[in-house]
């Protein structure tokens, strides 16, 4: 199933991308970033998860792949400061990305 596919289920309701990945690893949180300089090096396809601020881009990775509390969330506006790194297996990097503007 093409990640397409999988994104267009999640929006839906019907799947989590956990049951259309087969993983060899379990997801799981590498690195939060501030600066370019600090990144992880690059390990595979990276994906990054970008938005308004407060429009749950954290939400969508933990319920993406089926494992509530992977990334951090809040309620409140801007928590996400630092790009977040998670592993989702040996050939996919999932970043975390703050949000841009302010959700009103």
């Amino acid at each position: 199933m093409a990640m397409n596919d999988i994104i267009r289920g999640i929006a839906r309701g019907s799947c989590c991308a956990a049951e259309h990945m087969k993983h060899d690893v379990a997801p799981q949180f590498v690195r939060a970033i501030d600066t370019f300089a600090d990144a992880p090096r690059p390990a595979g396809t990276e994906f990054g998860i970008m938005g308004r601020s407060n429009s749950g881009k954290s939400s969508f990775i933990s319920h993406a792949l089926n494992m509530r509390g992977l990334a951090r969330v809040s309620k409140k506006p801007g928590k996400t400061n630092s790009a977040n790194f998670y592993r989702i297996d040996h050939k996919m990097v999932w970043v975390d990305l703050p949000g841009y503007g302010h959700a009103r």
